[in-house]
């Protein structure tokens, strides 16, 4: 199961996600010590919202099958499935050290920061960081370092999000520039079109008049003409 990444039917991606040293198996190191027979399972699945490729983990620590914790729902929705699973194992091991301080008073995960920076607890167990590395210098030392890698290795991949979404946010900034120029043109055009339709209308209201000038100058002739034969014929 450690190398193990399994996608269903409908294209869920399922993975305990411990086929690469990073905070999914510190997380295992964490739970496996406080008595968990077995590591967590990682659901994801890609989506696309709004244009921007997104990704949404759900991972779920369940009942402790001795000491009866509840169980740990956390879902993230990020932006690839390596930087999602990442974030995801983080918020729950900073939920798990929240809700059982003294599983992590002399362990190195207990230095995880916490959702609340006044939580007294995580204060405290800041305050006596020496205990720790007095008790267990050596692994203090190697998982603070492997965390610290792990957390370098996020924000490269946030970093690297970030960037296609200032490069899609250009090229949408691009587009809408455009779409709005060809509008402006566009109504430039309805304008003038606008303008040689009036003009025309009154060139036709010209010729209308001009015609029914003409018509009454015809009326006018044959009236003449009518009396002139009348004339003609009574001579």
């Amino acid at each position: 199961m450690d190398a193990l990444v399994v996608m269903d039917a409908q294209g869920h991606v399922h993975s305990a996600c411990l086929h690469w040293d990073g905070l999914p198996r510190r997380l295992w190191e964490l739970l496996s010590a406080a008595g968990y027979p077995q590591p967590p399972l990682y659901e994801g699945h890609d989506f696309v919202e709004s244009g921007v490729h997104r990704c949404s983990i759900t991972m779920v620590i369940p009942q402790h099958p001795l000491n009866g914790w509840e169980p740990i729902v956390a879902q993230v929705i990020g932006h690839r499935l390596l930087d999602t699973w990442e974030t995801t194992a983080m918020r729950a091991m900073i939920t798990f050290c929240s809700q059982h301080p003294m599983e992590v008073l002399v362990s190195a995960f207990g230095l995880f920061p916490a959702h609340d920076p006044a939580d007294p607890l995580w204060r405290d167990r800041m305050a006596n960081v020496a205990t720790v590395a007095t008790l267990d210098p050596v692994g203090a030392l190697r998982t603070t370092a492997l965390c610290l890698d792990v957390l370098y290795h996020l924000q490269i991949f946030w970093s690297n999000a970030t960037a296609q979404l200032v490069d899609q946010a250009q090229a949408l900034h691009l587009t809408v520039q455009l779409r709005d120029e060809q509008l402006r043109e566009a109504s430039d055009e309805l304008e003038s079109r606008g303008a040689l339709i009036t003009q025309l209308e009154g060139q036709v209201q010209e010729l209308q008049d001009t015609v029914m000038d003409r018509d009454a100058t015809i009326h006018f002739l044959e009236d003449q003409f009518h009396d002139l034969q009348l004339e003609v014929d009574e001579a």
